[in-house]
This record gives C-alpha cells, structure tokens and sequence, in this order.
C-alpha cells in the first residue's frame, strides 16, 4: 500500500510540474521547434526525478504523522 501511495503522489507531481512546464514553454520561449522539443524533454526528465522524490518524501512524511497517533 505504501508503494501506491508514493506512485499516486509521484503521478499528482509530476502533472503538476508537466502543466508548469508546458506554460513557461509556451509562453516564454520563441525559439525553433526543435530546441523547444528538446528543452521540453529535458524539463521532464528533471520533473520526473523530482516528482519521484517528492512522492516518496510525501508518503513517509504522511506514515510518519499516523504512525504518532
């Protein structure tokens, strides 16, 4: 079960930071495709990594206020 819950908080980061990082792109950057293209996949490589560490410090951090009580 603790699996799934860091999965599930790793999924909600990880849309978070995917929305984020679609509108800085967007909005911000002009450039050719190709560089957008690869800008964006580099972004979400990073989102990636930290939404999993996130999701991970998120679901210890909720174990550990429960496991008080």
């Amino acid at each position: 079960m603790k699996k799934f819950l860091a999965w599930i908080f790793t999924a909600v980061y990880f849309l978070i930071f995917h929305f984020l990082i679609v509108f800085v792109i967007t909005n911000f950057f002009s450039g050719t495709i190709a560089e957008e293209s690869l800008l964006t996949i580099f972004c979400w490589i990073i989102a990636f990594l930290v939404s999993v560490g996130l999701g991970d410090f998120t679901e210890k951090k909720i174990a550990e206020y429960y496991s008080k009580k």
